[in-house]
């Protein structure tokens, strides 16, 4: 037997199997393609006309399509964009988008045979708008006003009838579940309820309420007095302040985080007071007083009227502060009347209580956060620095008050005969306002008077307690209040650590202010205002960069005084036992290490073995 036939034989056995294998492979991708058709490629229609189902026959149940069923304006399409959902007692955001249409309708209904059905229609109002986002407030799915269009549309896109929704018997909010959504371009209206007609629905989907999450936690904030809240503008310009601190008379504010259920603040809009809806969803903000005593029983107030009718219990009326669902970030602001109430908050310590109690439709459990707060009185007084001034052209005076930043200072400088000038000032977050005058025309010496007060202070109880007025006397222009010192090295390593010493100083017998700021390299390290008392000091250390070799220039300036040097980075000296060479004995590679490496040039012995081996193979089948 040769080998030439035997080759020849299986070399067609070769190619039939190869064959065979291509055949199998195109037959499973094949079939594969088959089992991913999706059947409803063409698009899915739903049944919504069947508004009486019982519960064995869903209201909402796919079907194909037909030749029959499309719409008769074949080029016009409105598809909803995205994922559809929201939160129970939220908002509900519905995108689409427009093709060769200027208008349309989107239907919701339950897919649980429940009832709930809500229909509206909209328009492009001048015909070039191709998107569009329609709301729904989840919080009154009986209620065809909760539907809206979004904030960002409006101009663009107006509701047109009907603006119908129903949630049958249901009472709250639209229940946590899976619902049906469907948009088109007709609609029918020979049904007990308003529907898309068949046929001429373009697409379809479905969306989630979800249960709401619970609240994050509440803040105490403060704004001046008289400041308007009530719209968002208003609340955007006005200067709020996150802090515990509250002068009497000035706004009180609180913020409860993460609350989000927008469909239930948007309820709340234009109320005055909305004790009655928070207490309706079980919702409660109490002030408990901080005693003095353990013998003194706390007084009590509370944002529920039903909790306030008990002779142990103060009401605090709370508005809401803004409630436009265009602004509307998820934090409920409230401003509580902390002064207008029954009984009011005198000064001193508070703790507040924020609960959501059972049976509360916008939560499945209660809870509850606590903070505090203090009404603290209303003051306002010059600093003692500000009793000597120099007679310089941006001389600047400063004071401190209890009132909430933002507020407004008037402040006013006169001297017989010689001056009077007026600035205006504003409180800082730290509670100080400075004044800037020019007094480089005058000579020192020169004694005048310097008075501030609030320019609201007519609105407070106390007004003479923000008002001060102190004399004052010009002094020499180079005249500084406190001594600056520093300490940094010229020259450094590369590498090395390196810092700057800054002390200042007060050598007066007064109390005096001062700006202290530390520049590195062109960078502010430190940027601050110092108060230091007769006789006080202040220290600090700021490390300089010494990673790059070359000058780092510096500064520090304390009130009117400045200080500023270089230190230079140099390279780092190398030592003398570096550079000695180590002996051929104690360096790995020597003569006991060598290799030989002309003895298997390639890749080595086992390479070439293998190489003979494939040869020799190679050369017998050849002779055969």
């Amino acid at each position: 037997m040769t080998i030439g036939p035997v080759f020849r034989n299986r070399n067609v056995s070769l190619v039939a199997i190869v064959a065979l294998s291509v055949i199998v492979l195109l037959a499973a991708v094949a079939g594969g393609a088959a089992a991913d058709t999706d059947p409803y490629d063409d698009g899915i229609a739903y049944d919504l006309q069947n508004n009486t189902a019982g519960a064995d026959e869903p209201a909402f149940e796919p079907v194909g399509n037909s030749d029959e069923d499309t719409n008769a304006t074949d080029s016009a399409s409105i598809e909803f964009v995205g994922n559809v959902s929201a939160e129970s007692g939220g908002t509900i955001d519905i995108a689409v988008s427009l093709e060769h249409t200027d208008r349309g309708y989107v239907q919701m209904v339950d897919t649980e045979a429940t009832q709930f059905q809500a229909v509206t229609g909209f328009e492009s109002e001048d015909g070039t708008v191709d998107e569009a986002v329609i709301q729904f407030n989840t919080y009154a799915p009986n209620d065809g006003d909760s539907w809206r269009v979004h904030p960002d549309y409006e101009g663009d896109i107006a509701l047109t009838g009907p603006q119908y929704a129903s949630a049958a018997d249901h009472d709250g909010p639209l229940e946590v579940g899976s619902y049906g959504i469907v948009t088109g371009l007709q609609l029918d209206d020979s049904y007990r309820n308003p529907v898309i007609e068949a046929g001429y629905d373009t697409d379809t989907t479905f969306f989630d309420v979800t249960q709401p999450t619970p609240a994050t936690g509440i803040n105490v904030s403060t704004a001046p007095i008289g400041e308007d809240l009530e719209e968002y503008d208003g609340y955007q310009d006005a200067p709020i302040t996150n802090r515990p601190d509250v002068a009497a008379g000035d706004e009180l504010l609180v913020s409860v985080d993460g609350f989000d259920r927008a469909g239930f603040v948007q309820s709340l809009d234009g109320k005055e007071s909305i004790g009655d809806e928070l207490a309706d969803e079980k919702i409660s903000l109490t002030i408990v007083e901080q005693a003095s005593w353990w013998y003194v029983e706390p007084k009590v107030w509370s944002t529920n009227p039903a909790d306030a009718a008990e002779d142990d219990v103060h009401h605090v009326d709370a508005t809401a502060v803004y409630t436009e669902p265009n602004h509307y970030d998820g934090t409920l602001a409230l401003r509580l009347a902390y002064d207008d109430a029954d009984e009011p908050l005198e000064a001193g310590g508070y703790d507040l209580h924020y609960e959501i109690g059972e049976n509360s439709s916008l939560v499945d459990e209660t809870h509850d956060f606590e903070t505090e707060f203090e009404i603290v009185e209303p003051t306002l007084e010059w600093n003692d620095s500000a009793q000597e001034v120099p007679n310089a052209d941006n001389t600047t005076v400063t004071g401190t008050t209890t009132l909430a930043p933002g507020s407004s200072i008037t402040t006013g400088a006169r001297s017989a005969g010689t001056f009077t000038d007026a600035r205006d000032a504003v409180v800082e977050p730290d509670g100080t306002f400075t004044a800037s005058y020019d007094f480089s025309e005058y000579e020192a010496g020169l004694e005048f008077v310097l008075e501030a007060y609030a320019t609201d202070r007519d609105a407070y109880d106390s007004p003479d307690a923000l008002e001060d007025e102190i004399r004052t006397v010009l002094v020499s222009g180079t005249y500084s209040p406190v001594e600056l010192e520093t300490d940094a090295p010229s020259e450094v390593e590369h590498g090395d650590t390196a810092s700057i010493d800054v002390t200042v100083s007060n050598d007066e017998n007064r109390t005096t202010d001062a700006d202290v700021t530390v520049v590195i390299g062109g960078e502010d390290v430190e940027e601050t205002t110092i108060s230091l008392e007769g006789g006080e000091q202040w220290d600090d250390s700021f490390e300089f960069d010494t990673t790059v070799e070359g000058d780092v220039r510096w500064a520090v300036t304390a009130g009117d005084l400045t200080e500023s040097g270089t230190l230079t980075v140099v390279e780092e000296e190398q030592d003398e036992e570096d550079d000695i060479v180590a002996d051929d004995d104690s360096v790995p590679g020597g003569e006991d290490d060598d290799i030989d490496e002309e003895a298997t040039p390639g890749f080595g012995v086992t390479a070439v073995i293998v190489a003979l081996l494939v040869a020799g193979i190679v050369a017998r089948f050849q002779r055969s």
